[in-house]
């Protein structure tokens, strides 16, 4: 029987966290719930017309799965989205079981409007990875890219040992290099770096200083003075002194037109491979803001140094902070009907790096 109790009255004033938390949980369960109906009336429709078809030709089912997969990716992708917008406060076991309980509840659903149709279609093994967001956003008073509460320190370590996605900066660099010429001051400029062997270079474009320019680089651990005799050829500029890069997509483009990209070679990320650290050279060459998701929790991700992050519950102006994340989530898909077996492992890791060289 359920328990129908009246709470004393010292215990109607429920915490802001709490109240923040249910607040989180609904919002979180009425974006599944939107999501799930809108992928059953696609699945639902879709088996209807495959069936159709079936009537003239026994293979026309065969489209049916495929569409089934990607709505099950969907879904993962959609869930991952809500579960990870939230206000800093929430649990690796509390995103894990929103994004876990909104796939069996879109699975449930969609094997009953399956099996309606002769149809039989399964999810299971559903894994998520814990991970984190790091994030830095323009406060006016200190935009440069420096660990917490450090502000002299402009070399650091965002993480170590990671594979990273949704990674994007918004950044305006103040030092102007001349490729073309004797860039004696490229080790004064912005880098960001992953692994020992490649980075992205932001500059000011030394002919016109309201354009910024990014070039990919490879380079030996280090900003030293091997760095300003380095190849500069073939930047890509945009005509804006803030330039957006969307780092694992490959794409730049000026802060006053986000939408109109240009892409850079971003197939670095290939020889990189999956298990590689990311940095900051010169952070205070460059004012901004950035954006990243990493596939460890803040307990393992081994920066330099190792506060480099503030509580995002109470962050102080222009430091970097850190919150939990879903990294992505992975799962096994099962199609059957009369003509058709179909299954297939889905990993849903939105944005992430091309290290597959795709």
């Amino acid at each position: 029987m359920a328990d129908v109790s009246v709470v004393p009255e010292s215990d109607t004033h429920t915490s802001t966290e709490s109240r923040t938390d249910r607040g989180q949980l609904f919002l979180v369960a009425a974006i599944v719930l939107a999501v799930l109906f809108v992928t059953l009336a696609v699945l639902l429709n879709s088996v209807i017309y495959s069936g159709t078809l079936a009537t003239r030709d026994a293979g026309a089912d065969a489209d049916v799965p495929i569409e089934y997969h990607g709505m099950a990716a969907d879904v993962g992708e959609r869930l991952l989205a809500s579960a990870n917008d939230h206000d800093g406060t929430a649990t690796h076991a509390t995103l894990s079981a929103t994004v876990e309980d909104g796939i069996t509840a879109w699975e449930n659903a969609s094997t009953r409007h399956a099996a309606r149709r002769g149809r039989v279609t399964t999810v299971t093994g559903v894994a998520t990875t814990d991970g984190s967001r790091i994030s830095d956003e323009p406060t006016g008073t200190d935009d440069h890219f420096h660990p917490a509460e450090n502000p002299s320190r402009h070399n650091w370590t965002l993480a170590t040992s990671v594979s990273v996605r949704n990674y994007t900066i918004e950044a305006d660099p103040s030092e102007s290099i001349d490729p073309d010429g004797d860039p004696a001051n490229v080790t004064d400029s912005f880098f960001v770096a992953f692994g020992d062997a490649h980075a992205l270079h932001l500059y000011e474009n030394p002919d016109d200083s309201s354009k910024s320019c990014l070039v990919r680089r490879d380079v030996d651990g280090a900003v030293d003075a091997a760095a300003d005799d380095a190849d500069l050829s073939d930047p890509v500029c945009v005509g804006s002194g803030t330039i957006v890069v969307d780092v694992t997509n490959g794409t730049v483009a000026p802060g006053d037109d986000p939408e109109d990209t240009t892409t850079f070679d971003d197939s670095f990320f290939a020889s990189v491979g999956r298990d590689h650290s990311i940095a900051y050279w010169n952070g205070d060459a460059v004012t901004g803001s950035y954006d990243l998701q990493v596939n460890e929790p803040a307990g393992s991700i081994d920066s330099t140094p190792s506060d480099a992050y503030d509580d995002p519950a109470d962050p102080d102006d222009g430091d970097p902070i850190i919150e939990a994340v879903v990294y992505d989530v992975s799962y096994d898909v099962r199609y059957r009907s009369e003509d058709v077996r179909y299954e297939t492992s889905i990993r849903v890791a939105p944005g992430e790096a091309p290290y597959d060289g795709v």
